[in-house]
């Protein structure tokens, strides 16, 4: 491979490269337990004592052809191809910050007589067209103990998060 074609391959993944990085507060309480180096659709993922989650995913840039809602129906389609029957995942509401606009989904993954519920927001950053999903996640909980007021937890600390969202500096240029 010559020079040109060096530059233009590494001005093609540039393109692809998130110009602004995210800066997602991690509430009182978790502590980071993995920060995906080893997978690239991880960013962070905390836990607290109780064995609540967050995690701080990003599923790539969209596709030329696709939008916000298209991405969303394929990651929803791909969720519940690999849940079981008595799981289920359910759009909540739209939510919006001063920076982002967020679908929430609320999922409940169904094992033996457990229930873990989770909360996803999903969003773009605009000018990167990046898809990103923060989640919170319950401790398994007996199917029958779980409630609206647990749905109601979940959306109440996950709003503050959102709404809390900033832009760090821009990603440095790569030498």
């Amino acid at each position: 491979m010559n020079d040109k074609e060096k530059d233009v391959l590494f001005n093609k993944l540039l393109k692809d490269i998130p110009k602004k990085t995210l800066k997602v507060p991690i509430p009182n309480g978790y502590n980071i337990i993995n920060t995906g180096n080893n997978n690239k659709f991880i960013i962070m993922v905390a836990k607290k004592e109780d064995g609540s989650l967050m995690q701080y995913l990003i599923d790539g840039k969209l596709n030329e052809n696709e939008n916000f809602e298209n991405h969303i129906e394929k990651v929803l389609r791909e969720t519940k191809q690999e849940m079981n029957e008595n799981s289920s995942i359910e759009f909540l509401e739209n939510f919006n910050s001063d920076l982002f606009q967020f679908k929430l989904y609320l999922q409940d993954i169904v094992k033996n007589e457990l229930l873990i519920r989770q909360i996803n927001a999903y969003f773009i950053e605009p000018e990167s067209n990046y898809f990103y999903q923060i989640s919170l996640t319950t401790p398994p909980f007996k199917k029958e103990t779980v409630t609206q007021e647990i749905t109601n937890i979940l959306k109440d600390s996950i709003k503050p998060i959102l709404s809390n969202i900033k832009y760090n500096a821009d990603v440095p240029p790569m030498p």
